[in-house]
């Protein structure tokens, strides 16, 4: 035990010894030196387009007459024949059935005012042959009702231009008289073919044009009469449509003091494009302006659609909404549009992380105004998630009725979405953004009247995994309207 006893202080010195240099060693100094760099965004926001639309009007329309056909037009009467409503190319069409009782054994159905005033017009229908073997197209009459001019498809396959008048038929035995014709390119008699007059009368001569379309827009023949006889001039008075040994179909007739072939759109931004859609939803032309005047092809359906409503869709150089403009009439050939533009204004924040946008919008939905007032590009070599949530406690939205998507390339969000002030959907679904995408909000919309303004302010949302997992940041977007 002794042993024991005496040997302990020297164990607990030597375990004190070891603390002792152990705790020293602690203390010792090393210089450490730290940088801190910032990280910059991966998703920064860059400059949107700055031209937006705001408005279009018509600000020329050149048809004096014009009909679909869906009823028996008013101010319209015949001489000879069976007239009749059938099915046309869009909605219904008037059907014309000879029985011999017209103006040079034709019968002729015709808009029944008088045109002597012009001596210069353009004419436009739209036919088809159901039977026989005859003529049937456009007649052009003179007030007394007695001499005639035919624009007329044969159906064998050929366009032929005629004069008939009565008195010298019945007294001198001069009837009808071709005064030109050429063979329908690929004729088939069960096709639709659309045929376009031009007549110009001088003191010297009556100068007749046509041209005959098939319904992708070709041209299938054209020809032209000059006549200078002077017992065979006159100008024409009324205009109509007519049928000879046989029955046809007519829609989308017009008659107009321009060329009904197309119709123009001025003071458009180019690299915007312009589609023309009818009421049912068809597309019937569009186009990519390269100058501020866009001209579009109608001549596959001059009166378009079925000769109401039908719309106007501009688009930004992506193909989003800049523009739908909704017609409360008619969508017609020769018609002239004149876009109202705007420059956007807006601010984007420190480090690219905030934005605040104005515009003046629309007071009516017949002028949907489409702006694209966000536009934000991955710089990461990560795709991320994006969407849009509308702060609803801090924003003001009476009488606004709008939809508000992401897009990319290759895809579009759900829509936030407000009806008349009244909000349906409070947020965009995500998005992804791939690594060096661009993702821009598209706003459409548009206010109950005049007068009004509104405040949306929202949150950009980004995460790094989807449906709102890992990190996201939110930057703060705010857009100010007024009508």
């Amino acid at each position: 035990m002794l042993a024991r006893a005496h040997r302990l202080p020297g164990m607990i010195l030597a375990f004190a010894t070891l603390a002792l240099v152990s705790v020293a060693s602690f203390f010792d100094y090393y210089p450490v030196q730290l940088q801190a760099k910032p990280v910059p965004p991966p998703l920064v926001l860059q400059n949107p387009p700055s031209t937006y639309c705001i408005g279009l009007y018509r600000s020329s329309r050149s048809a004096l007459a014009y009909t679909d056909f869906e009823t028996l037009p008013s101010n319209w009467t015949n001489l000879g024949g069976v007239w009749s409503l059938t099915t046309g190319y869009k909605g219904n069409g008037l059907q014309g059935a000879d029985d011999n009782g017209g103006l040079g054994g034709e019968s002729q159905y015709y808009y029944n005012s008088d045109l002597r005033t012009y001596t210069s017009l353009w004419v436009s229908v739209k036919t088809r042959l159901l039977s026989g073997t005859g003529w049937y197209g456009i007649t052009l009459l003179n007030s007394g009702l007695y001499q005639l001019y035919g624009v007329e498809i044969y159906s064998t396959g050929r366009l032929d231009i005629w004069w008939f008048n009565y008195y010298l038929c019945y007294y001198l035995g001069i009837c009808w008289i071709l005064l030109n014709t050429t063979t329908i390119t690929n004729y088939n008699p069960s096709n639709w073919y659309v045929i376009v007059v031009q007549y110009i009368v001088t003191t010297t001569s009556v100068n007749i044009y046509a041209w005959l379309y098939n319904l992708d827009g070709n041209q299938v023949a054209v020809l032209s009469a000059q006549i200078t006889t002077f017992y065979m001039m006159f100008t024409p008075a009324y205009i109509g449509v007519v049928v000879d040994d046989a029955v046809a179909v007519f829609d989308d007739f017009i008659i107009s003091r321009s060329d009904p072939r197309s119709i123009v759109f001025q003071n458009i931004v180019p690299g915007y494009s312009v589609s023309i859609i009818d009421n049912l939803g068809n597309l019937v032309s569009s186009g990519t302006a390269t100058s501020p005047t866009l001209s579009l092809s109608v001549v596959s359906d001059i009166v378009v659609g079925t000769g109401v409503d039908g719309s106007i869709r501009i688009a930004y150089s992506d193909g989003a909404t800049c523009l739908v403009y909704t017609a409360s009439d008619s969508i017609l050939g020769g018609d002239v549009y004149n876009v109202i533009a705007r420059t956007l204004s807006y601010s984007i924040g420190l480090n690219q992380t905030s934005t605040t946008v104005s515009a003046t919008i629309s007071s009516s939905k017949a002028n949907t105004t489409g702006l694209i007032f966000l536009s934000a590009k991955n710089t990461d070599t990560k795709p991320y998630y994006a969407r849009l949530v509308l702060d609803v406690s801090s924003s003001s939205l009476t009488s606004l009725s709008c939809n508000i998507t992401l897009y990319t390339g290759t895809a579009y969000s759900t829509p936030i979405t407000i009806s008349n002030g009244n909000i349906v959907y409070v947020s965009t679904s995500f998005i992804t953004v791939g690594a060096g995408a661009v993702v821009n909000a598209s706003f459409t919309g548009y206010f109950q009247g005049a007068g009004y303004s509104a405040t949306l302010n929202m949150l950009l949302e980004y995460c790094s995994l989807t449906g709102e997992q890992g990190v996201c940041v939110y930057y703060p977007i705010q857009l100010t309207l007024s009508s």
